[in-house]
């Protein structure tokens, strides 16, 4: 399996992220797992030392724009194509990658995903479904975060 990974946001992001999918990746259970890093340029040169360790499973798509959690997802998804929130999605729909994570902007996330791949016929709108951590369980909650 391929997982895109959105590192240009998050707490702490992108380091907290690179270091997440290496964490990931040390797990026994992904071995059959394979982690596509998106984002710009500066950050894979800044981390190539670390990135590069795990070079047989984790992989860098380089892209160009940043969209922050300010940006309106109806201008972000038109001038800023080339972001790693966006890109992902394409990928997604290229078949490039089987899933993908980000901790962008979800209204972005949102409006890309819905214009990138589209709807399931019978679904009328997208519900999101974070996961939030109890402990060392925890549970869905279905229907969180933006509209479309």
């Amino acid at each position: 399996m391929k997982i895109g990974l959105d590192i240009m946001s998050g707490d702490n992001g992108p380091l907290s992220n690179i270091k997440g999918a290496i964490n990931f990746l040390n797990n026994p259970k992904s071995k059959d797992t394979n982690i596509i890093l998106y984002g710009n340029e500066n950050i894979y040169k800044n981390n190539k030392s670390l990135i590069d360790k795990y070079k047989e499973r984790l992989k860098f798509t380089f892209t160009k724009h940043i969209i922050s959690m300010n940006d309106k997802p109806s201008i972000a998804f038109r001038k800023k194509r080339d972001s790693s929130l966006i890109k992902i999605i394409d990928d997604i729909n290229e078949n490039v990658i089987d899933a993908c994570m980000s901790s962008g902007n979800t209204g972005a996330l949102l409006t890309s995903g819905l214009l990138i791949l589209g709807k399931i016929n019978g679904v009328g709108r997208p519900a999101l479904a974070p996961f939030i951590p109890i402990g060392k369980k925890g549970f869905l909650l279905c229907d969180a975060g933006a509209n479309s």
